[in-house]
């Protein structure tokens, strides 16, 4: 990719000279996903105001390898993605599919969702009600 940029008239940025909005859906997702990263670095290495975590939610899960020209975009992307947070000043939530390489493995926390059993979710699971007459007492006005 030849560079980034950021249209601040338009309130997006643009990659390799195309607006975001002129990629293809998984494109756009991890541009959206670089651009939040890279706004949150900014802030926290000049210490203006940040809360100082990202939450990103799915930015890998439309992203395919392009049939790629090596000049313009580098393989791996996803791998790199990963990579980038292994000196992110801040904390970083990311809900994906991807599982990332075994080098970010060794130095992120990595929660898995199984649907059932002891991590169902990203919210633990309600506990469950009795089933029965009601247990509460209402108030005599």
């Amino acid at each position: 990719m030849e560079g980034a940029s950021y249209d601040p008239y338009s309130g997006d940025v643009s990659a390799g000279g195309t607006a975001r909005a002129g990629h293809v859906r998984g494109m756009r997702a991890l541009l959206h996903a670089a651009f939040s990263i890279a706004l949150a670095r900014y802030c926290l290495d000049r210490r203006l105001p940040h809360l100082g975590f990202l939450v990103l939610d799915s930015p890998l899960v439309t992203y395919k390898e392009p049939d790629f020209d090596a000049d313009r975009i580098p393989p791996n992307v996803i791998d790199h993605f990963y990579r980038s947070f292994l000196a992110f000043p801040g904390q970083a939530i990311v809900v994906e599919n991807a599982t990332p390489p075994p080098d970010v493995l060794e130095h992120a926390r990595i929660v898995t969702f199984s649907g059932s059993g002891a991590r169902p979710g990203f919210f633990p699971a309600r506990p469950s009600t009795p089933t029965g007459p009601e247990t509460h007492r209402t108030r005599r006005e």
